[in-house]
């Protein structure tokens, strides 16, 4: 990879690393649309988490690759706010785009060719044929170190993950609380999609969700100039 092509690759993970904890986004197949100014959340219901329930959880977290979706969420960190924006189109279309008030990268990876793309610049800078793009931001999402986190801390007695109803941008979700080692409060809807993460690092929220996806998405922006790496 070149020296841009890693410097830009660098920008999307930094800015989204900065407040992202670690977890999985995914929805159904039916075509809603939900959208908020900011997240509402109510709980209803609260229990101590069993092995069951944790079970049944992650199930959840681990399930979304294989759906359509596009889901936004805003960021905060103690230093910036942004937005993470994550789409999904099987089988291999995968883009995101990470903002903050001064910058703004999208990387896209498809099955054919990968894209990184600086936003924020006039006209839209695109890098293509670089192999495996998403990699970085990718484990910015990836349920693998929520798992681990509920699975230890269920280990130590049920008390320590607690498991309440909310919902988060009109989205009904199930929040799980860990109390013991790592903590935070990681979210899910019942469609299998990110509501929100939260901890000591910052936090993530979903602020609007759809499962329509246009194919578009996962191409340069209308107009980009486009630079093939060797």
């Amino acid at each position: 990879m070149s020296t841009r092509s890693t410097r830009i690759a660098m920008l999307a993970v930094t800015l989204a690393s900065a407040s992202l904890l670690a977890a999985c986004s995914s929805s159904s197949s039916s075509s809603t649309t939900t959208t908020a100014s900011s997240s509402s959340s109510t709980t209803v219901a609260a229990s101590a988490g069993g092995s069951k329930d944790v079970a049944g959880f992650t199930s959840q977290l681990t399930g979304g690759r294989i759906r359509t979706y596009k889901a936004t969420y805003s960021l905060t960190s103690p230093t910036y706010t942004g937005t993470l924006v994550v789409e999904r189109m099987p089988v291999g279309n995968v883009r995101f785009d990470v903002s903050t008030s001064t910058q703004s990268v999208a990387v896209i990876k498809t099955s054919g060719t990968n894209y990184i793309c600086e936003l924020t610049k006039t006209p839209t800078t695109c890098l293509s044929g670089i192999p495996d793009p998403v990699t970085g931001v990718e484990a910015l999402v990836d349920p693998s170190q929520v798992v681990t986190n509920l699975q230890a801390a269920a280990a130590l007695g049920k008390r320590n993950v607690t498991f309440a109803s909310q919902t988060i941008a009109g989205e009904p979700s199930t929040c799980a609380t860990i109390t013991s080692g790592r903590t935070g409060t990681y979210c899910v809807t019942d469609q299998g999609v990110l509501a929100s993460a939260t901890g000591a690092n910052g936090s993530v929220t979903l602020t609007a969700f759809t499962t329509t996806v246009p194919a578009s998405d996962f191409s340069p922006p209308a107009g980009a100039t486009v630079q093939t790496i060797p």
